[in-house]
């Protein structure tokens, strides 16, 4: 363990409290022993940070890593990544005795920020230990990277590591001060302890160049829908196209002329991969096109995409609701048949591994319309 603690009280030094601009967020890593799906937590580090959102400051008050006693094998394909391997953990405690279960249970009873990237996986991985962390309290980075660098063409990839070597963060003299602050001599990629270091630093990064200025714009990024402008999938329509020029592509195959439009609609229902803001982006710009007169408002094709934007697209409401798609009723169902699937596909242990990789997807539009509709 790194800037070793042996209560829980040593991570917080005294009451810090979250006030109109200073507000205490909390930016963890988890290394764990598998996928999201068959994973348990192996390595945690938390790092406290004091953000004031007035100056752009951010003061690193507290942290610490510390490997856990797996609680199932570890996947070579895991550790393949992380590097961790069962010599490291002949000391460990179990989540349930480790320093980081009080710690982050503490922060998150204190109502403190938690900021991972890719939150998701973080979240879900803690909640199987029993650690519920509320939406309302998650900022994820990686939500706000694709939010930020979406109409930037010369970022192909918004990963942690990827973005630290796009911006050159290592020739900065404020992130070498950065992993200073750590003890760490050489980042190591994939461990928690270095995560977090290079993660803490982008959130400083967001901040300074404005492109976030509070917190409360964090959490809204993390839990809005993002809403794409061009293809990023398949291979017959070019991608990058911008997707409503995709609605109006014809492309041939197997000697016969067929529409983008079609395509798109057979993509949103069969393409199990397909993340959650891709079929509400799909869906969004197939009803824009359709409020523009450039496609039929009545084609049984876009159907789908109604209901998809019954749900998700409240900007569309009015204009749905003026054509005689009833939007409440639309959108119950389709939250109905999401949570259904979500159902199906826990309980049938025989589920092929295409649709499990949906299941993800399919929570992720829960957590979705759970916002929307608050």
């Amino acid at each position: 363990m790194n800037n070793v603690i042996n209560k829980m009280e040593d991570f917080f030094p005294g009451k810090l409290k979250n006030s109109k601009n200073i507000k205490y967020i909390v930016f963890f890593d988890t290394e764990t022993t598998d996928t999201q799906e068959h994973g348990y937590v192996i390595q945690n580090a938390p790092a406290l940070y004091k953000v004031d959102f007035k100056k752009k400051s951010m003061e690193l008050i507290s942290y610490f890593e510390e490997n856990i006693k797996p609680r199932n094998a570890i996947s070579p394909g895991a550790a393949a990544v992380h590097g961790l391997w069962y010599d490291d953990f002949k000391n460990s405690p179990t989540w349930e005795d480790s320093i980081s279960n009080k710690v982050m249970q503490e922060c998150v009873d204190r109502g403190y920020y938690m900021c991972a990237h890719n939150s998701d996986f973080d979240t879900t991985i803690l909640a199987k230990e029993n650690l519920i962390i509320p939406p309302e309290q998650v900022i994820d980075t990686l939500a706000i990277a694709r939010s930020v660098n979406k109409d930037n063409d010369d970022i192909t990839s918004n990963g942690l590591q990827w973005l630290r070597y796009f911006y050159n963060f290592d020739q900065m003299e404020d992130f070498q001060i950065f992993v200073k602050e750590y003890g760490i001599e050489k980042l190591v990629p994939h461990t928690a302890l270095s995560d977090i270091a290079v993660l803490a630093y982008y959130f400083k990064y967001l901040l300074v160049n404005d492109m976030i200025s509070s917190v409360e714009e964090t959490v809204e990024l993390t839990r809005s829908p993002l809403i794409e402008n061009k293809v990023s999938f398949g291979n017959v329509i070019p991608k990058g196209m911008l997707i409503e020029d995709a609605c109006l592509y014809s492309y041939e195959q197997y000697g016969r002329s067929k529409s983008g439009l079609d395509y798109l609609n057979w993509a949103i229902s069969n393409m199990t991969h397909m993340s959650a803001n891709m079929r509400i982006s799909i869906a969004h710009h197939v009803i824009n096109m359709a409020r523009k007169g450039k496609i039929s408002e009545t084609s049984k094709t876009i159907i789908p995409m109604k209901f998809i934007a019954s749900a998700f697209c409240p900007e569309h409401k009015e204009y749905l609701d003026s054509i005689g798609f009833n939007v409440a009723d639309s959108a119950s169902k389709t939250m109905e048949k999401i949570a259904q699937k979500i159902t199906n596909i826990r309980s049938n242990e025989d589920e092929n591994a295409d649709e499990r990789r949906e299941l993800p997807v399919l929570e992720k539009l829960l957590e979705y319309k759970a916002y929307i509709g608050e």
